[in-house]
């Protein structure tokens, strides 16, 4: 990892005289909220931009992670993925590398960089955050690649997004995942599981997303991580899957006492898409001790959030 970046001065905005010589203050840049309206439903397809990655191939269709993210990628000599999304609150923030501030509000954090990733933040006025990342698939790269591509892909955000033109939403459905709270989503007596009794949930300012943490923004556990999303029929073809507490669901299913347990359970046809598109509830469940199944208590926690979230 490269060392910190050097955090940058603000530099001051000067004012601008009229004729008459009283100072003509600079205009306040656009809060957060007016910008990308309902955090929900942005269409972050609309909002990516492959021109970053055209240097090195002819960059592939965007296509959505799920509700909270779009990527793009190149194949080749070079193959690369650049995504563009809500940020992700399970990235420890104790990995953040440096801060740059700029003179419209906004700033970029780096949270990582190396030869085969990079992840940064662009952070707007009024503190949502967006994140770029960029990953290199196959043979490293020389260090600064991949934050070449992202820097780009930032700098195209930021004049996007500080224009103060509202961005392209996608319709949601009434009673669809999409809109429901995934933090309010999970009962209160299911999100006290082991080791998370009297623990705040967070939801992230532009993701479906809620954690659970002990300690947070440390990536130390116990933790548990729900998040509202979407899929194709093909997306779990290659998880494992089981039955568990009645419920059919796939995943990273972990042994007793051996890691955490990563879930995925379906909940509904997604109105409007092709032919096996479902949405889904994801738990990822670190308990605090061996001797706890992080399964069956992930088990219950999808359960329950189906039945709040699905009519």
């Amino acid at each position: 990892m490269r060392p910190a970046l050097a955090l940058l001065t603000l530099a001051l905005l000067a004012g601008c005289s009229s004729p008459g010589g009283d100072a003509t203050p600079a205009a306040a840049p656009p809060p957060a909220a007016a910008v990308l309206g309902d955090p929900a439903t942005v269409d972050w397809c609309a909002l990516l931009d492959p021109a970053p990655l055209t240097a090195h191939g002819s960059p592939s269709p965007a296509t959505a992670d799920g509700y909270d993210a779009c990527h793009t990628s190149v194949s080749g000599p070079v193959s690369m993925i650049l995504r563009v999304g809500a940020q992700d609150l399970e990235y420890p923030g104790s990995l953040a590398v440096g801060t740059r501030r700029a003179d419209d509000g906004t700033s970029v954090i780096t949270q990582y960089e190396d030869s085969v990733e990079c992840s940064k933040l662009l952070e707007l006025p009024g503190g949502a955050r967006v994140l770029v990342r960029v990953e290199v698939r196959g043979e490293p790269l020389a260090t600064g690649t991949a934050c070449a591509v992202a820097d780009a892909e930032l700098t195209s955000l930021r004049t996007t997004l500080m224009s103060g033109t509202p961005v392209a939403h996608v319709r949601a459905d009434p009673g669809s995942a999409r809109t429901a709270d995934p933090c309010a989503a999970v009962p209160a007596d299911l999100a006290a599981a082991p080791g998370l009794a009297g623990t705040t949930p967070r939801r992230g300012p532009l993701s479906h997303h809620c954690t659970w943490e002990a300690t947070p923004g440390t990536g130390e556990g116990p933790w548990m991580f729900v998040t509202l999303s979407w899929e194709t029929r093909d997306s779990g073809q290659f998880r494992e899957h089981r039955t568990i507490e009645g419920q059919e669901v796939s995943g990273i299913l972990s042994d007793l006492g051996r890691g955490p347990c990563v879930l995925i359970l379906p909940l509904r046809p997604v109105a409007g898409g092709a032919d096996g598109d479902v949405e889904t509830v994801e738990v990822k469940y670190l308990p605090p001790t061996a001797g706890t199944d992080p399964c069956v208590v992930a088990a219950k926690v999808a359960a329950g959030v189906k039945k709040a979230v699905v009519a």
